[in-house]
């Protein structure tokens, strides 16, 4: 599974991002399942009606309701995990668009 942030959602939408193509080929090309959290949605929601409009917005919560991602509940279990990746994905990267994520 993936884990999708906001950048990743945001770049998606917003043709002008400057990770807007890099976006859209994962997008194109990922085999496996997108997942993002709650405040991830909260906050592109939030970028979307302030940056494009309602439309933007509305388009990015029907991909969810398509099934183009999945809504992960965090838990007490996976935050050291959690935290210890994206760490390690964001000082590689610069900035976590994506995150590869393994769950025992």
């Amino acid at each position: 599974m993936i884990i999708a942030d906001s950048g990743f959602w945001i770049a998606l939408a917003d043709k002008k991002d400057k990770y807007h193509q890099v976006a859209e080929n994962a997008a194109k090309t990922l085999d496996e399942i997108l997942i993002t959290t709650t405040p991830v949605i909260t906050e592109v929601c939030h970028i979307l009606l302030s940056r494009q409009g309602i439309r933007a917005q509305l388009s990015f919560m029907q991909m969810y309701q398509l099934g183009a991602f999945e809504v992960f509940e965090l838990q007490n279990k996976y935050m050291i995990q959690k935290n210890s990746i994206i760490n390690c994905f964001t000082a590689y990267f610069g900035g976590a668009l994506l995150v590869f994520l393994h769950l025992d």
